[in-house]
Formats: structure tokens, sequence, C-alpha cells
């Protein structure tokens, strides 16, 4: 006996959790976790990079910013991979970021390089609990400092490091949103 089923509606063949389950999937997506820093190291590094004239009225993704808005964070993981997990804007304990050196990514991306066992941790959860591949696998931990810079990479390696003089340099919240794909 052959039984025909494509006169039902395979709305009507999901139960209302299934609907409900296919949706969740249905907003998975890749994911991008930045510990953003501090409001106090916000102000500071927003002075130090005006001081030693670094643009700020660019995003990361080249829109035009007010240079107040200009969000100093260290990415913790820009995945390749989709997940299913919430985006989240949560505090964090306030731990220090070491000055390690300053490099440039890319052409023009003049970046601080930082080092802290907790930001390490952090990945950690993420590429093991979570099983998030990165787009970036040698994970370097660094502040942009501009996303619209012309300066020479001499004179930027001989500048002193933002917290030289006793400033610490601090992030105190996590942040995991959804990429946008272009």
């Amino acid at each position: 006996m052959e039984v025909r089923l494509s006169h039902l509606d395979p709305k009507k063949c999901l139960s209302e959790d299934d609907v409900r389950f296919k949706e969740f999937r249905e907003t998975c997506a890749r994911k991008c976790v930045l510990a953003e820093c501090s409001d106090q190291t916000q102000l500071y590094l927003m002075d130090w990079c005006m001081q030693h004239g670094f643009d700020l009225t660019k995003s990361y993704s080249g829109d035009e910013i007010n240079p107040l808005d200009f969000g100093f964070h260290t990415t913790v993981m820009f995945s390749t991979s989709s997940h299913c997990l919430p985006n989240i804007n949560m505090e964090i304990g306030e731990f220090d970021l070491q000055p390690v050196k300053f490099s440039v990514l890319g052409e023009n991306t003049p970046v601080l390089e930082v080092f802290s066992p907790k930001l390490l941790q952090l990945r950690d959860v993420y590429e093991n609990q979570h099983d998030m591949k990165s787009s970036y696998p040698d994970y370097k931990p660094h502040i942009s400092l501009s996303y619209n810079w012309s300066g020479s990479v001499e004179d930027f390696t001989r500048m002193p490091f933002p917290g030289g003089l006793g400033e610490r340099l601090t992030v105190d919240r996590l942040v995991m949103s959804d990429i946008k794909e272009q």
C-alpha cells in the first residue's frame, strides 16, 4: 500500500516545539566576542590617541563616528563557525591588560598588543566549550588604536606605551554579537 503525504501542509506536521526549535536554529550565526575596556580606560586611551594624532572618526566598518564613540576593546573570538548562542552585553570582573608592543595589522590598523591570562581563559572557553573556530587562529590580543590611520610604522613603534605612566589598562565588559554577513 502506498502512502502519499504530498497533500499535507508541512507546517501542520510539525509540533509547536519543533517550530520554535527551527526558528531558534535559523537565528544561529557567526559570533564576535569582545572584552570591552572599562570607562576609565576608554577615556585614557581616547586622550592618548588624540594626543598622538590617531584618527578616531571611523568605525571598524568604515562608518563616520563621533570620536567619543570609538569603542576600545580586545577581540576574544571572531568565529568562522555558526553558533546558537544568545547575544550578550554583560559586566565581568575587571582585569588588567599588560601592554606588550605596538604593531600594525593589515596595511593601516595600528594596534597595541596586550597580554592577560584572563583573555586566554576567555578564548579557551569559546574555543573548547563552545567549539568556536576562529577567523584568526594565531591569536594576538590587541587594542586597535584607529581604523583610519596613515602614519609611519617607524614613528608609531617609538611612541610611549599607553599606561606607561602608571595608568592601568582594564576591561570590565563582555559583549557577544552576531557577525553581519556582507
